[in-house]
């Protein structure tokens, strides 16, 4: 075909240009983006989300050291694991009560204050454990009051930021932005323990001392309060199927629901209605259903492995490898969520109770620690891509202003179960 000639401005310049279209790409060649570069594409679009999460991610390190090295301190201290037990109970008695609260709270206040106000008590309280510790005080008191302020604060936080997420990416992102924020919890959580008994190695107070400074990152990289949702987020969700961000979602080009400002009546549904709406979403009723009867299983099938290893003379540091093995499955199942999110979330679902039966199966006739808890990272591995598809489908499903109180009570469930 020749090549036309067109004119390129109001002076009668122009160039020459082929009207020829370049031959299709046979649908054998066409190659997905890799995770790594999907991952890579998100935080360069959407640094305002990068840097969010992150520092997110950064915070919940220090708190996962505080609760790794709480016990620690107070066993050293009272040699009394009476001692230890009760610090560990305060660290994780905020999980099992809080979190249909702080969802309620979440929907009714801007998140990003409450995550900001959050962070400044998980500052304070790090800080003035530190001078009760310092001062001599009773430890074992300042351990357990320390412990349950630290872990109200990362419940009400991590709700919020589950549910501020939507806010800072597209649609077409979520599952990579919920995917990549799951993996850098997990990360937290796989090297946030050493890091705790690393610490108080060095010194008993510091573990609260690094607690604080990572707060303090976190409360200067949140976004500003009040603020509505990133333009770009918004220009892209405009754009629907121009948007320049492919994550791999599933088919269908649905868009998030609208928000009940509108009518005046969502943001004001009681925690009863929220309860009905979810209980009337399919989905979200058979992951929910599915986490309480796994975890309840996991949580026996891990300390009968514990018990194993205990009664084969197996050291210790060997058994706390293996369970480090959990946080290792879980970064892994986050970080391939994204390509299994492209089929539909009932998939997903299918996927993992299929995967998971056979794992179990093997842990009960092997009977071996070693082998069991291995298979239980591998069980990780799963749990972690149930929870992205799980909060993706939410996220794209609820209005807005739901988003905490169906977060709260979902966490209730899976977590709490």
């Amino acid at each position: 075909m020749r090549p036309k000639w067109v004119r390129s401005d109001e002076n009668g310049r122009g160039r020459q240009e082929s009207t020829s279209s370049a031959p299709p790409i046979p649908a054998g060649r066409q190659s997905r983006p890799s995770v790594g570069r999907l991952f890579s594409r998100l935080t360069k679009q959407h640094r305002e989300f990068a840097v969010f999460s992150g520092a997110s991610a950064i915070s919940q390190l220090g708190s996962m050291s505080v609760a790794a090295a709480g016990p620690l301190l107070a066993l050293a201290i009272t040699r009394s694991p009476i001692a230890a037990g009760c610090v560990t109970a305060a660290s994780v008695l905020p999980g099992l009560v809080l979190q249909v609260p702080a969802g309620a709270l979440v929907d009714r206040v801007d998140r990003r204050t409450v995550m900001r106000v959050s962070q400044l008590v998980r500052m304070a309280t790090a800080i003035l454990a530190c001078l009760g510790l310092a001062f001599s005080f009773d430890a074992v008191v300042v351990l357990v009051v320390a412990a349950l302020i630290d872990g109200c604060c990362s419940v009400i936080y991590e709700v919020a930021e589950i549910a501020t997420v939507p806010e800072l990416v597209p649609e077409r992102s979520l599952n990579l932005a919920i995917g990549s924020n799951e993996a850098k919890l997990n990360a937290s959580m796989l090297f946030g323990r050493p890091l705790g008994g690393a610490l108080l190695a060095v010194a008993p107070m510091m573990p609260w001392l690094v607690a604080a400074g990572t707060s303090l990152v976190s409360l200067f990289a949140l976004p500003p309060p009040g603020r509505p949702k990133s333009e770009a987020a918004s220009r892209e969700n405009e754009a629907g199927d121009r948007s320049t961000v492919p994550d791999g979602r599933d088919g269908g080009h649905r868009h998030r629901p609208a928000g009940g400002t509108a009518t005046g009546r969502t943001p004001g549904l009681p925690l009863r209605g929220v309860l009905d709406r979810l209980l009337h979403d399919a989905l979200s009723c058979a992951v929910l259903a599915v986490c309480v009867l796994a975890n309840f299983f996991f949580q026996v099938v891990v300390l009968l492995q514990i018990l194993l290893a205990e009664q084969r003379g197996l050291p210790s540091y060997v058994v706390g490898l293996l369970l480090a093995c959990s946080g290792l499955g879980g970064l892994v199942g986050a970080v391939g969520s994204p390509l299994l999110l492209r089929k539909p979330p009932s998939v997903s679902v299918v996927f993992c109770v299929l995967a998971w039966m056979p794992l179990v199966w093997l842990i009960a006739l092997k009977n071996d620690p070693v082998f069991g808890l291995a298979m239980w990272g591998l069980c990780s591995v799963i749990g972690a891509h149930l929870n992205v598809a799980l909060r993706a489908h939410q996220a794209k499903t609820f209005p807005s202003e739901l988003l905490g109180r169906v977060t709260g009570i979902s966490r209730f469930l899976s977590v709490g179960a």
